[in-house]
């Protein structure tokens, strides 16, 4: 309960960021904090000279961790600071405390703020930015290498459009993909990466719809997918094979990411009572056999183990 609150506290302020950045002075009254979080961030940042914080994304509150972000002398800025909550007789959140500085970085990119975006049929629309967010990805390397997906879009608009830009950081050089969003990432073949979304009610980019993509390890991207999704094991550079367990059902497929297709689809059926409880983890594989290993638990608490082999050639299933 204790954390939720924390997150309820953070998150009212997550949309913070301003066209004219010199000019925000944000109040934020944080369950009866005393000071502004923004202005306890500043203080505890190690260099904040021509840096103005205005926004947060809190990424993990069972640790304590917060995102801020803001302007640094005309860059965008993402600091990572410790937070400690300040609880009341009641074990209410009184206020919230801003720990000294883990990792800051500053981007070299100037951030835009006049666009003109695509909405449909061969029309663009300009818009003003004067909100933002972001979404961060790889936060455990930050600020060595990590990405991130920045979202601006217009004040007190209804039919504001949100316009993404997305960033690689990989040891101070910085790769830049406007009309872009990612928020997810997993390893793909050969130390490359698909970045994906699983945001989609947040993701929609007038004239981008770029949600799903393989990059290299220097942070070029190799080629748009149109499969975006952390279930696959890559067999080669387009394609993976994604093994499915629902219940009694083990569920095989072949996908080529970056076509979308299909190449092939079958479903093995486990025979055993609907009530039992199972746990399937790959063991090894062998040339384009892979070997799976089921523990079942019946109702009645007895146990039992099935051993099957899957051809990623063909998709067929052996019972071993």
């Amino acid at each position: 309960m204790k954390n939720i609150l924390i997150l309820f506290c953070l998150c009212t302020m997550a949309w913070a960021c301003s066209k004219k950045w010199e000019d925000v002075v944000p109040v934020v009254d944080i369950a009866g904090g005393s000071e502004d979080i923004y202005e306890q961030a500043k203080k505890m940042a190690k260099d904040s000279a021509g840096l103005n914080i205005t926004g947060l994304v809190v990424k993990s509150v069972n640790d304590s961790i917060v995102f801020f972000s803001g302007i640094k002398y005309g860059k965008f800025w993402i600091g990572k600071f410790p937070i400690k909550p300040i609880y009341d007789s009641n074990e209410q959140v009184q206020s919230i405390h801003v720990d000294h500085e883990i990792a800051s970085y500053t981007f070299k990119f100037d951030y835009q703020f006049e666009r003109e975006i695509h909405v449909g049929y061969g029309e663009y629309k300009k818009i003003d930015i004067s909100l933002c967010n972001f979404y961060l990805c790889g936060e455990d390397e930050f600020p060595l290498n990590f990405e991130i997906s920045i979202a601006g879009m217009e004040r007190n608009s209804h039919d504001s459009q949100i316009v993404y830009d997305f960033l690689i950081v990989n040891n101070d050089s910085e790769k830049l993909y406007p009309n872009t969003f990612h928020d997810k990432k997993t390893e793909w073949f050969n130390g490359t990466s698909l970045f994906f979304t699983d945001n989609w009610n947040n993701a929609y980019t007038p004239g981008g719809n770029i949600y799903s993509s393989v990059y290299s390890s220097d942070g070029e991207r190799l080629f748009i997918a149109n499969y975006g999704s952390d279930g696959m094991t890559p067999i080669s550079m387009e394609e993976g094979v994604g093994v499915l367990v629902n219940g009694r059902n083990i569920h095989i497929r072949r996908t080529n990411i970056k076509t979308g297709e299909n190449i092939y689809g079958t479903s093995w059926l486990l025979d055993i009572p609907d009530n039992s409880k199972i746990s399937t983890r790959k063991i090894k594989e062998e040339n384009n056999e892979w070997y799976y290993e089921s523990d079942i638990t019946h109702y009645d608490g007895s146990k039992d183990v099935i051993n099957f082999k899957v051809d990623i050639e063909t998709g067929y299933v052996t019972e071993i």
